[in-house]
């Protein structure tokens, strides 16, 4: 533990993910998701033990659900580059698996708010841009679902805008691994 507090969340991150970057908590865990669940990476495992054992620590949460949630965002796109959602998930642990489970939970309350309300999000073509830089927001930040609809962070600001519950805070992960 005094490992994580002596060297920082977000650098524990990128040395396991193998990459440099610096910025928000979005900005980094974008950075990680890219670089590690790449299938020629080989660094996803090393990313989940970190976020696991990050995890323990509540000061920690937002950025490794960050870095979550990018990962899960990238792998849902289905490119043959990145591991599939499946295989990123293969290396939780139990409170990583706890919060994969509730950030995936979130999306698909999204995906039902924005189906109920008919609110279809304009058509884009994010899996075609050429730029590197870009292409790590875009894929990063929007999710492609089962039937290809595709959403990102304007309809998830407008679903919580809405009412929406978001994804839960940290102490969820004690309240679901206490009731299994």
């Amino acid at each position: 533990m005094h490992l994580f507090r002596r060297r920082g969340a977000a650098q524990l991150l990128l040395d396991a993910a193998g990459t440099l970057a610096s910025g928000s908590d979005l900005e980094i865990a974008q950075a990680v998701a890219y670089e590690a669940f790449g299938r020629d990476r080989g660094t996803a495992g090393d990313v989940m033990a970190a976020a696991e054992g990050l995890l323990a620590v509540e000061k920690n949460y937002s950025l490794v659900i960050s870095v979550l949630e990018c990962a899960q965002n990238l792998t849902s796109h289905g490119q043959p580059e990145f591991l599939t959602t499946d295989e990123a998930a293969v290396s939780l642990g139990s409170r990583g698996t706890v919060c994969w489970t509730a950030i995936d939970d979130f999306w698909q309350r999204v995906a039902a708010w924005a189906t109920a309300n008919d609110l279809s999000p304009e058509p884009n073509d994010i899996l075609s841009v050429q730029n590197a830089q870009l292409r790590a927001v875009l894929w990063t930040t929007n999710r492609t679902f089962p039937a290809g609809e595709r959403l990102g962070l304007a309809e998830a600001l407008r679903y919580e805008r809405a009412g929406g519950a978001p994804i839960p805070a940290y102490g969820h992960i004690a309240a679901t691994l206490g009731s299994s």
